[in-house]
């Protein structure tokens, strides 16, 4: 149970048309990937994270446990900057 965390998945309502926070209990065993991500909801914009299991599925989160957090912050450069997809410098 000690890999057990909770995250808050972004679901599809019944009526398709709105989007729902619910909780789940996810084992970090069977996280492939986590992403940090910028997701859409209403009329704001709200830091989230990506999240590919190892059975395929991927998920939207809008919480993460802390150590996952903690980790991606750590891994981060301070140096890090966005790089536009139009800039003919960046060699594909």
């Amino acid at each position: 149970m000690k890999n057990l965390k909770l995250f808050h998945i972004l679901t599809n309502s019944d009526q398709q048309l709105e989007i729902e926070v619910t909780p789940m209990l996810i084992n970090l065993e069977h996280i492939v990937t986590i992403k940090p991500i910028n997701i859409m909801m209403s009329t704001e914009l709200v830091e989230g994270y990506w999240i590919r299991m190892s059975n395929g599925k991927k998920y939207r989160a809008t919480t993460a446990p802390d150590e996952i957090k903690e980790l991606l912050q750590s891994t981060r450069s301070p140096n890090a900057k966005t790089v536009d997809a139009s800039d003919e410098s960046v060699v594909h």
